[in-house]
């Protein structure tokens, strides 16, 4: 246990000194302590302390401690909720031109069976000129990935049969509402889907509180929160692509069946970014 901390220790030490290095900052290792009068080695300590478990396999230890596969489903589920919850808690909505057509397109492919936005004409106005549309003949079609809404479009199926058998256009309040919460409820679903399954990822990898402390930090400290679950951007999906691929490569053995898995998703990721290559 004492070369083991001894260890640990000049581990943050390196860390830091590596860090400031790279700030231009002079570090004496003796005060990267958790109670450091300087700010800067303190976040050094806690940084590290916090994440030095991350990368290795488990201990046979720290396995039989881990909870059962059933406890971390629910735990999963639990972050799931609590995420999808809080997503949609500032009821507000946000949009620009690089998601304004895949708002729209996921009803044109449940409602009207097709890939171009010619009953949203008026809604979208002058996309042309602002480069979120795309005139092709006599139609007007999405200028963005339509990755994202071909996979979203079934959960549509509902909302635009209920529009269609009520006969209410887009261009009422309704429907135009209707519009804003199915976009808030995918996006929102799909990145609380994505923190959970990066929760039983880490918890691979990392202690249990260790992998919960992480995946806060994805979903609640960072653009995850601000921009990926408020709206359909590429972004959203991206995430969610990513998550799944470290499931299937981090994994002790990956199957065949996770292999044509990660496949699928690589290529449906970059079709939908592909600033992702």
């Amino acid at each position: 246990n004492e070369t083991l901390s001894m260890v640990r220790a000049s581990r943050v030490n390196t860390l830091a000194q590596a860090v400031a290095e790279e700030l231009g900052i002079h570090v004496r290792p003796e005060e990267i302590r958790p109670d450091s009068q300087n700010p800067l080695y303190r976040l050094l300590y806690w940084t590290q302390h916090i994440f030095e478990g991350t990368g290795r396999p488990l201990t046979g230890e720290q396995r039989d401690k881990a909870p059962p596969r059933r406890s971390a489903r629910r735990t999963a589920a639990g972050i799931f909720v609590t995420l999808f919850a809080v997503y949609l808690s500032n009821l507000q909505y946000h949009s620009s031109v690089d998601n304004v057509a895949t708002t729209f397109l996921p009803f044109s492919i449940a409602r009207e069976g097709n890939l171009d936005l010619d009953e949203f004409r008026e809604l979208l106005g002058p996309g042309e000129e602002a480069g979120y549309l795309r005139a092709r003949g006599s139609h007007v079609y999405s200028a963005n990935t339509i990755i994202t809404p071909l996979l979203i479009a079934p959960l549509y199926l509902l909302p635009a049969r209920w529009l269609a058998t009520h006969d209410v256009p887009y261009d009422d309040v309704r429907a135009q509402l209707l519009v804003v919460v199915m976009e808030r409820l995918c996006a929102a679903g799909l990145i609380a889907l994505s923190a959970s399954v990066l929760w039983l990822v880490l918890r691979r990898l990392t202690p249990d509180r260790r992998a919960l402390l992480i995946t806060a930090i994805y979903g609640l400290g960072s653009s995850t929160w601000a921009i990926s679950s408020q709206g359909l951007w590429t972004h959203t999906l991206s995430e969610l692509s990513l998550v799944v691929l470290s499931a299937v490569f981090l994994a002790p053995t990956p199957s065949p069946a996770g292999l044509v898995l990660a496949g699928a998703t690589a290529a449906l990721a970059v079709a939908n970014r592909p600033q992702m290559i």
